[in-house]
């Protein structure tokens, strides 16, 4: 048994407004109260009627595309306030969307020919020039409501502008279908390690450097530097 299995359970759901209100409303519940730091519940919807991205904006999802929220039960929280821990929310979203940039880069490779996958700051994920995944996080108290919306074998119809930018999803870029719970499961994992690690890897940092658009890559450099000093203040007192 994966241990993820016990650490990080997945609910699937059927039609929903929002896997993101889903986990709101889970975390008001015994199973959220009695489940320990370092563990939450990822949740993944067949569809969306409400789903939203950074800056509120609609985020059209229906099926065929990966719809999910990750609730942390994170114990970094609990141990920051303040200007700390919106400065560990900042580098956590980087982080995040390099767990991201992994899973679609990863999917999508291919022996002959692998696609331009780009990570557009500060956490969007583009093929070819259009938008297949967007990254929502949210805290609440000390639980971290990580969303993800990515667009995978939906028809072509559905997928739509997002935000400003022309979208596209897994399989009109390769042109074949996706496994959706072999993405399910590589996600849960990318993303947990992004929530429990405090920096980014060298191998990550320079994977994410060499596929960064729209801000100065010293941003990546910047926030793996910071986590350094902090814990290394951290050790001294």
């Amino acid at each position: 048994m994966d241990p993820l299995d016990r650490m990080v359970p997945i609910v699937r759901l059927g039609t929903v407004d929002s896997t993101q209100l889903e986990a709101r409303r889970w975390l008001g519940g015994p199973e959220a109260a009695s489940t320990p730091q370092g563990g939450g519940r990822m949740f993944i919807a067949r569809e969306q009627t409400a789903g939203r991205g950074r800056l509120g904006r609609a985020w059209q999802s229906p099926p065929g595309g990966l719809w999910t929220t990750i609730a942390w039960n994170s114990p970094e929280l609990q141990n920051r306030e303040g200007r700390e821990s919106g400065a560990w929310i900042e580098r956590l979203g980087i982080r995040l969307g390099v767990a991201c940039l992994h899973v679609v880069a990863e999917a999508t490779r291919d022996p002959v020919s692998s696609p331009d996958v780009l990570l557009k700051w500060p956490n969007d994920i583009l093929m070819n020039g259009r938008k297949v995944c967007g990254l929502l996080v949210e805290v609440v108290g000390k639980w971290v409501l990580v969303g993800v919306g990515m667009n995978v074998n939906n028809a072509a119809p559905d997928v739509i502008r997002m935000g400003g930018i022309a979208a596209a999803s897994l399989r009109e870029c390769r042109g074949r279908e996706f496994d959706l719970d072999r993405l399910s499961l590589d996600l849960r994992e990318h993303v947990v390690q992004a929530l429990r690690r405090d920096r980014l890897t060298p191998e990550s940092l320079g994977f994410a450097r060499a596929r960064l658009v729209g801000a100065p890559a010293e941003k990546l450099l910047e926030a793996a530097a910071n986590a350094r000093t902090e814990s290394r203040a951290g050790n001294d007192s």
